[in-house]
């Protein structure tokens, strides 16, 4: 059966962003999320696109406001199996060239992103919910691409663990049920609708990210 992003909007009808409390003045003057290749161009360094940031947050200034990229503490390249012509930086390139989202429910992530946003809520960091629908809607011209793990962060216990040109699959590619999405990425950027949420401190309360 050919994948239905309306039937994966119904199944999977919130999405989950990981950021840090410093992003969070040019996501609400901006109105969007911008990968992080295009925020290091922006920045003036562009040699960053490459290179791995392990543990290591990596703040910069972007339109006179610091903005904290992520850290890339879980991404090991002796735990991937890299496809023809991959390395390292190639993938590092790849990956900040999304903006990523867990796919879930109102009540939380699924899985993947339960562990990977209590991981990072523990070191500071803020979550984002948006309405999976809303998102859509609000970004007619741009289609997602899914992956079936956790891109980021390759596992010794689940080999192999392939990356390269297949790691994110246009809809029409994915020939897996809606159920098996890990990852929901947009190449570039995407426009935040008007609903959209906003959890800091490891609480439970969701508010308005704009007011």
């Amino acid at each position: 059966m050919p994948f239905n992003l309306a039937r994966f909007a119904a199944l999977r009808p919130a999405l989950f962003h990981i950021t840090r409390p410093a992003n969070l003045e040019s996501i609400r003057a901006r109105r969007r999320l911008i990968c992080a290749a295009d925020l290091f161009t922006e920045a003036g360094e562009p040699h960053r696109v490459r290179e791995p940031r392990g543990a290591d947050t990596v703040p910069i200034r972007v339109a006179g406001r610091t903005v904290v990229v992520n850290d890339q503490r879980p991404l090991r390249a002796e735990w991937i199996d890299f496809e023809d012509g991959w390395d390292l930086p190639r993938l590092v390139a790849h990956l900040n060239g999304r903006v990523f989202f867990w796919p879930g429910a109102e009540r939380g992530p699924n899985k993947y992103g339960q562990n990977h946003t209590a991981s990072y809520e523990r070191h500071g960091a803020v979550i984002l919910r948006v309405n999976t629908q809303q998102l859509l809607a609000t970004n007619p011209g741009a289609e997602p691409e899914f992956c079936r793990y956790n891109s980021g962060a390759p596992s010794p216990r689940r080999r192999p663990n392939p990356r390269g040109p297949h790691t994110f699959l246009a809809p029409a590619a994915f020939d897996w049920p809606v159920s098996r999405v890990a990852e929901v990425t947009f190449p570039g950027h995407v426009a935040l609708p008007d609903d959209t949420r906003v959890r800091a401190g490891g609480t439970e309360q969701w508010v308005p990210l704009f007011g």
